[in-house]
């Protein structure tokens, strides 16, 4: 069973977090600092049978480990019964009342389909 965390994009920039960039890694690195390579996602078009474009992600990076609480945190869930596993396995945890930390939980399903 699978989480997703989500923060928000002002969270992400003011965290030293920017948009990746989609290029071929090699032309990238012409016009980088090497301080920014962490932000290159490889886009390559030349093989018109096997491309690579994760243009569609729409990525955010932060360079090195994002500290955060929870109180920034969107927990996104695939379905209702994980949903209603999440909130069992959090009122488990006696040490400590996670439900009410996080900014929210989102279910998947309703949003996609």
């Amino acid at each position: 069973m699978g989480f997703g965390l989500r923060f928000s994009k002002d969270f992400i920039f003011n965290s030293g977090g920017r948009p990746v960039i989609y290029d071929k890694p090699d032309d990238a690195k012409h016009y980088l600092q090497i301080s920014e390579y962490w932000r290159i996602v490889n886009l390559d078009f030349s093989n018109e049978n096997n491309y690579i474009d994760w243009m569609h992600e729409r990525e955010w990076r932060v360079p090195g480990n994002l500290k955060f609480d929870l109180s920034e945190v969107d927990v996104l869930i695939h379905s209702g019964k994980a949903y209603k596993k999440f909130i069992d396995r959090c009122r488990a945890n006696k040490s400590k009342d996670i439900l009410k930390e996080i900014k929210s939980l989102i279910t998947l399903p309703p949003i996609l389909f």
